[in-house]
């Protein structure tokens, strides 16, 4: 067994949970999923919370504005938040796990503090799941998406995480990826591309 893939059945998340995961192989096709996902939120009045990496989180806010939507004006207003998941992470960590006490103090105080801004919802796209996972460190991605389910549970959100296909290959990438799937609520496929198209990185 891969170190770190959990041999038990991970917890499900909870009824009435909105908490999706994106799998993909090209990141513009996953910034373009999250904005939309995002946009849905904004435009009904729901504030945002971006978890990405610099590049992702650049990108998702320029799709944004594509649609319209001022991101700069959201931010002013309280609206609008975004962390870089590869700066936050070693902020979460205790180790190589992530620490209940700063996940709930950093990553739930954030979300409690944008939910006043906004109708009483917030839509969060996250990707440090997908950062552990692609370091190697998928008990941490595992119990990070558990956290997730914790939070979902207790505060007014919709989540969409997005994980890098390529990094689940052989039977231990087929096992974290059906364990990956049973901690979220809804699993969105990859998109479809030729076998030679062009891939982002």
């Amino acid at each position: 067994m891969k170190p770190g893939i959990d041999a038990n059945p991970p917890i499900a998340p909870p009824p009435g949970c909105d908490h999706m995961v994106q799998f993909y192989d090209d990141a513009e096709f996953l910034c373009r999923t999250a904005a939309d996902f995002l946009a849905q939120g904004i435009l009904a009045g729901q504030p945002a919370l971006v978890i990405a990496t610099a590049a992702n989180s650049a990108a998702i806010a320029d799709y944004l504005a594509n649609q319209e939507i001022d991101v700069e004006t959201l931010r002013e207003q309280g609206r609008y938040a975004s962390f870089d998941a590869d700066a936050l992470l070693p902020r979460i960590m205790a180790g190589s796990m992530p620490d209940p006490q700063l996940l709930q103090a950093i990553v739930g105080g954030a979300i409690e503090k944008i939910l006043h801004a906004g109708n009483g919802h917030v839509r969060i796209y996250g990707e440090m799941v997908n950062v552990l996972w692609r370091q190697g460190n998928s008990a941490a991605a595992l119990h990070l998406e558990k956290f997730v389910n914790e939070l979902t549970a207790t505060h007014s959100c919709s989540v969409l995480c997005g994980y890098r296909m390529e990094g689940f290959h052989g039977e231990a990438g087929a096992r974290g990826f059906a364990q990956i799937c049973a901690l979220h609520r809804q699993v969105l496929p990859a998109e479809a591309r030729p076998a030679n198209g062009p891939r982002s990185s």
